[in-house]
């Protein structure tokens, strides 16, 4: 399978089918074509993913919002501006603190042991394929060519959101196995680990790998969806 290098907005414009899309039509079809806000939460686990995985990227991708007071004139207008200029580069526009917990929580990360684990392989790119006869999409954080596994990271709120007994309920919870079960049949990858990180102080993490069961539970339903 051929891994295509991709921005997160073409992927996502792409017609085919990805985990995301699998979920909202097996929850509720009527929303499946409705525009999705972008969480505070998701907004920050995006900003890790990209100092994780793509660091020589960030200045491309994010403008850094510093501390303006928008309800002086003189700040309204700094804002306005800063808004024109992110737009034109077409970049995503943070906040100074949201990106001063993202950069501590990437330097906590990179310290770890598990931090080995996203080495000759390549992060953030895109596969298509056909299951069914209909189009789908994948996007890996992380596909390791060489031991033919994908790597996937998960941010968590949670205190103690990394532990084993923690994570266990989000994969059911937000059905993580459908991600899992998706990716490996159209990269045809032999295993797919989920890297937990706690975005809170000390920053825990931990590696989890789904169970056959679980990722025969994924393909039924995708089979469902599509």
């Amino acid at each position: 399978m051929k891994l295509i290098k991709m921005n997160e907005r073409e992927y996502h414009a792409h017609e085919a089918l990805g985990s995301s899309d699998i979920k909202q039509l097996l929850q509720n079809p009527h929303e499946f074509r409705q525009e999705k806000q972008t969480s505070k939460a998701q907004e920050l686990g995006s900003l890790v993913h990209k100092l994780i995985l793509e660091p020589e990227e960030f200045a491309n991708s994010y403008y850094v919002l510093d501390n303006i007071d928008r309800r002086t004139k003189d700040g309204k207008e700094k804002y306005l501006k800063a808004l024109a200029e992110a737009e034109a580069e077409n970049k995503e526009i943070i906040d100074l603190a949201t990106y001063q917990q993202g950069k501590e929580i990437a330097e906590a990360f990179n310290k770890t042991s598990v931090a080995k684990l996203l080495d000759k392989g390549v992060a953030e790119n895109c596969a298509f394929s056909e299951i069914d006869g209909v189009a789908v999409k994948c996007r890996p954080d992380y596909f390791r060519q060489d031991k033919n596994i994908i790597i996937d990271l998960k941010t968590t709120s949670l205190a103690g959101g990394a532990s084993a007994l923690s994570f266990q309920k989000a994969v059911a919870n937000f059905r993580y196995y459908i991600q899992a079960s998706l990716y490996m049949q159209i990269l045809n990858a032999d295993e797919f680990y989920f890297i937990a990180i706690e975005t809170q102080a000390p920053f825990m993490v931990g590696v989890y790998k789904l169970d056959i069961s679980a990722l025969e539970l994924g393909e039924t339903q995708i089979k469902k969806a599509l």
